[in-house]
C-alpha cells in the first residue's frame, strides 16, 4: 500500500504575510498606457531624466501584453494599436519578439543582478517559447488563418480554483473535501443555469418556510435606499462629469421609452441648467494638450464644453 504524504504548514508558513499573492489591480495601474505616457513626459519636460529608464520597462511589459492577451481578431482595430492584431503568420514579427524577450530573460537571470525569481524566470521563458511554437506549428502545419494567443493560457482554470476558494470561506489552503463539496455546487448551479428553470418553477422547490417575508425584503430595502443616499456636495468639475454622463443616460432611456411619466422625470421642461466652469481644467493648457496628443492613436477628438449640452440634448 502507497501512502501519499502532503507538505506540512507550520506556524510561520500560516502567517498572513507568507502568503504571496499579486493584486491586479495594482498591477495594471502601474502597467498600463497612461503610466508610461505620464512618465515619459516628465522625463522629456519636467527634467526627470532618471524616469525614462523606468518608462522603457513598462513599455516592454506593455508590448508582451498586448500581444499575449488577444482573444478577438479586431481587437488591435478597435483598440487603433497594430500590436493587438493576431499571429496571421509563422514569420510574424510577434513571435521574434516573444523568442528575443525569452532570451532577455535567460540573460537576465545569468547576470545576476537583482530581478525575477528563479520559477518565475522559467515559467515566463516556456510561455513565450512555448507560445510561439504553438502558434507557428497551427499556422503552418494545420493551415490557421490566425492564431490568438489570449486564449492559450489557463485563466479557466484559475478562475476555476478562485470559485472554490470562495466557496471555502475565501480560504487560499482548501483540502480535498472543500474541492469536492465546492464541485458539487457548482455542478448544481450549472444544473438550474442551463436546464432553464424559471422563477415560478424555483419558487415551488423552495419550501414556504425558507422563502423571505415581506417585511425583512423592505428592511434591507430602506438599509440600501440611506446607504447610497448622497450626502456631499461634489466640486463644480465633478458636476460636470455627473451633468455630463446622466445628460446621456438620460436621453438614451428618452430615446427608448414611451412612457410619458418616466419621460417627465427625466426632462426638466424648465431647460438647462447653468453650471459654473473650472478653469483651472481648461482642455486648452499647453501641458494638457501636449499629454493629450501623445497617448492619442486617433480616437480622441478635442471638444469644447460649451458644446456638451448640445452634445447630450441635440
Amino acid at each position: 500500500m502507497s501512502l501519499k504524504k502532503a507538505h506540512r504548514l507550520t506556524p510561520a508558513t500560516l502567517q498572513p504575510r507568507s502568503i504571496e499573492k499579486t493584486s491586479v489591480k495594482l498591477a495594471v495601474s502601474v502597467f498600463c498606457e497612461s503610466t508610461r505616457d505620464a512618465l515619459q513626459y516628465y522625463a522629456t519636460h519636467e527634467d526627470r531624466s532618471a524616469w525614462a529608464t523606468t518608462a522603457d520597462f513598462v513599455t516592454l511589459l506593455l508590448k508582451l501584453w498586448n500581444i499575449l492577451n488577444v482573444k478577438t481578431k479586431t481587437k488591435g482595430k478597435h483598440k487603433r494599436d497594430y500590436i493587438m492584431d493576431p499571429v496571421r503568420s509563422s514569420m510574424d514579427w510577434k513571435l521574434a519578439f516573444l523568442r528575443e524577450f525569452a532570451n532577455f530573460l535567460e540573460e537576465w537571470e545569468t547576470s545576476g543582478k537583482r530581478g525575477l525569481s528563479k520559477e518565475t524566470f522559467l515559467a515566463l521563458c516556456h510561455t513565450c517559447r512555448a507560445l510561439s511554437d504553438c502558434a507557428s506549428f497551427l499556422l503552418d502545419r494545420h493551415g490557421f488563418q490566425y492564431v490568438l494567443l489570449g486564449h492559450l493560457q489557463s485563466d479557466a482554470i484559475e478562475s476555476r480554483f478562485g470559485w472554490l476558494r470562495q466557496l471555502a470561506g475565501a480560504n487560499y489552503y482548501i483540502s480535498m473535501r472543500q474541492v469536492m463539496e465546492g464541485e458539487r455546487i457548482i455542478r448544481a448551479l450549472s444544473l438550474v443555469q442551463f436546464s432553464h428553470f424559471s422563477l415560478p418553477d424555483l419558487d415551488a422547490i423552495i419550501p414556504p418556510d425558507l422563502s423571505p417575508t415581506m417585511s425583512s425584503v423592505d428592511t434591507v430595502v430602506d438599509s440600501l435606499a440611506e446607504a447610497v443616499r448622497l450626502t456631499v456636495c461634489p466640486s463644480p468639475s465633478d458636476a460636470n462629469i455627473i451633468f455630463y454622463v446622466s445628460g446621456a443616460i438620460a436621453r438614451s432611456v428618452v430615446r427608448s421609452t414611451k412612457c410619458n411619466s418616466c419621460r417627465d422625470s427625466l426632462i426638466d421642461q424648465n431647460g438647462l441648467t447653468t453650471l459654473e466652469l473650472d478653469v483651472s481644467l481648461d482642455t486648452g493648457n499647453s501641458s494638457v494638450s501636449t499629454f493629450l496628443d501623445t497617448i492619442n492613436r486617433g480616437g480622441l477628438t478635442l471638444v469644447h464644453r460649451s458644446l456638451w449640452s448640445y452634445m447630450i440634448y441635440g
